[in-house]
């Protein structure tokens, strides 16, 4: 499914490029692996499980320009209440595309600016944000910070 140099986004390691295939033997089974490197680490994903809910290619240019678009929008309103929002946060990041990244981006940055945020909502924008930067930057060809810097600047300007 991937090749050497392929771009991709597994929904817990992050953005990661693949290196190369590698053999590794657990439990007496030799199994293929694709090596993923990311900014954080290495990590290892099974060929022949590759096309897993967990792992999607890095995004298209088409599909940036829509999450970026999508920041521009009217915010989603959060409920009041915290174990409903845990629920919405915790299922619309297990979707893990760029276009939910961003809207969730976009929503929490409102919910912190015009409401209140709690410790784990912070943590989990922070990730967000990291998270469609590298992206981001990987899609344009540019530095991680200058895509930071952009986005940034798309939020500030919608969010006020």
């Amino acid at each position: 499914m991937f090749v050497k140099g392929n771009w991709i986004v597994h929904l817990y390691y992050g953005v990661g490029q693949v290196k190369r295939l590698e053999k590794k033997c657990l439990d007496g089974k030799k199994t293929i692996y694709y090596r993923v490197e990311s900014k954080d680490g290495t990590f290892w994903l099974p060929v022949n499980k590759s096309d897993t809910e967990r792992v999607r290619p890095i995004a298209s240019q088409k599909q940036l320009d829509s999450a970026i678009q999508a920041i521009k929008e009217q915010p989603r309103t959060f409920t009041e209440d915290y174990k409903q929002r845990q629920i919405f946060l915790n299922e619309s990041k297990s979707r893990g595309s760029l276009l939910e990244i961003a809207c969730l981006v976009r929503d929490l940055s409102y919910w912190e600016a015009n409401k209140h945020l709690n410790l784990s909502e912070k943590e989990t924008l922070e990730h967000l944000k990291n998270r469609m930067s590298m992206e981001w930057s990987i899609v344009e060809n540019i530095q991680q910070q200058e895509a930071r810097t952009e986005l940034n600047e798309l939020l500030v300007s919608q969010i006020g």
